[in-house]
């Protein structure tokens, strides 16, 4: 994950990577139950404001400009809370669209208690 966050600067851009905010970001993110392709492209999205806006206060003073990653970060932040669901939602969506095929004969399936007892735990050891 963090060599794609990596691959989406360009030679010239105003944008310095730097790749313990990366990863940081791509690790909060993933456990607030983004998916992969959506962080990369919010992240993106948000780099090319960054850098548009670098380039401007780059014309505007005459001098070259270079943003930090905090700024590109925070605007894939928004840009990731724009999809209006809760942590809990977007994990509950994954399970969904990650069920099991039906068991068929000769294969082990999970009691429904003992499946809830182990999402509680999960939820309680990344609560948010």
């Amino acid at each position: 994950m963090l060599e794609r966050l990596a691959g989406c600067h360009w030679d010239n851009c105003k944008v310095t990577f730097a790749r313990r905010t990366a990863f940081n970001f791509a690790l909060a993110s993933l456990t607030e139950g983004h998916r992969a392709e959506r962080i990369l492209s919010c992240y993106a999205d948000a780099l090319h404001v960054c850098h548009g806006s670098a380039v401007d206060q780059a014309a505007s003073t005459g001098k070259i400009t270079f943003f930090n990653l905090s700024s590109t970060v925070a605007k894939a932040r928004q840009l990731l809370a724009r999809d209006g669901l809760t942590r809990r939602e977007r994990v509950g969506q994954w399970y969904r669209e990650h069920r099991p095929e039906e068991s068929s004969a000769g294969e082990f399936s999970i009691d429904t208690e003992e499946l809830a007892w182990v999402r509680a735990q999960i939820l309680a050891t990344f609560p948010r």
